[in-house]
Formats: structure tokens, sequence, C-alpha cells
């Protein structure tokens, strides 16, 4: 099933970069962590970063250049009337970009799912999950497992209780090259 862009008159194609409402960050095996955010997007030279096209920051940019609250995208005012149709493409953009970062980090992680959290409101959250969805299925999976898509419950805190996760399971989780004794190379 494709995914088509809704087109605005007058919307400009590329968005001015600005800081992330929310981000996915990981740590790796060598301890660097990495913000899936920064990843190059497709289209625009030179490529967008992720957070210059999903961030939430963009939504509220859309509904203010067309007179609209833009506060609307923290709550369900984002899905209906003169704001859906910002909303609409502004979900095909962030699936888009999101979808090329999670395809691109399924060849090289082995992930189960993908979570989506955020300040925004549970169904945009929602709409933009089952639009992430569609996006991924333009994608080959050959030979990569595709991960889920699931619905984050933390909200707005999501990013600050990941990133606090991080030295404490790097602390205290159990030494997996103990249990699963691994060679040290």
């Amino acid at each position: 099933m494709p995914l088509h862009a809704p087109r605005l008159s007058g919307q400009p194609s590329s968005a001015v970069l600005s800081p992330p409402r929310s981000s996915c960050s990981c740590e790796g095996a060598r301890g660097a962590s990495h913000d899936a955010s920064h990843a190059a997007t497709v289209g625009t030279a030179p490529p967008a970063q992720v957070l210059s096209v999903a961030s939430l920051y963009q939504l509220e940019q859309r509904f203010a250049a067309a007179g609209l609250d833009p506060s609307a995208c923290y709550d369900d005012r984002a899905l209906t009337g003169d704001f859906a149709p910002h909303t609409q493409a502004w979900l095909y953009e962030a699936a888009s970009a999101i979808a090329l970062v999670v395809q691109n980090a399924a060849c090289v992680l082995d992930m189960d799912a993908v979570i989506i959290d955020g300040s925004l409101g549970r169904r945009l959250l929602s709409a933009l999950r089952q639009t992430l969805a569609t996006a991924l299925q333009a994608y080959s999976w050959e030979g990569i497992s595709q991960p889920e898509v699931l619905l984050g419950a933390i909200g707005a805190d999501a990013r600050a209780m990941g990133g606090a996760l991080l030295p404490l399971y790097s602390s205290f989780a159990p030494d997996r090259e103990l249990f699963l004794k691994l060679d040290r190379a």
C-alpha cells in the first residue's frame, strides 16, 4: 500500500531546524550512546536530520503559520477540522523519516520492536504509529526482521526516563558475559 504525501498550498517542502521534543536513544556494547534522531533523511540536499522533520516543533510551526493554536498537537484537536490537513502532512513526513531510521537500525540491530512516545496527544501518537507502520511497508525486509511498532505509555517524560535508565542499567544490570560465557577478544 503506497503512502501519499498530503499537499498544502504554500507549504514549504523543507523545515527549519529546531530543538527536538522527543528522541530515541540507545547505548551500544562499548558504552557509546547514540540518538537516532540525528540520522539523515532522504529527499533533501543536504539530508535533513530526523529531528528537523519529525519534531512536534514542526507541527506547532505549521499550525501557527495557518493561524491555528500550536498547542493542539498535544490534544485531540490536531486530528480534526482545520488542523487535520496540516497534521496529515506532518504525519507523512515524520513517519517517512522515522521509517528510514527504523529500517537502517534494523539492518545493524536485532530489534523486536520500536517504541514511539512523546508529549503529543495519544490519538496523534496512535495516528503516527499507523502512518509509520504503513511507511515501513515500503521497505524491503529481505534478510532482516521488521520490528513491531509499539506505543509507549510514559508520554512527555519518556526521553528523560530513558536517559536516566542508561547509567542505572550499566551499573546494576547483571554482566551478560558472566551468564552467557562469552569469549572476550
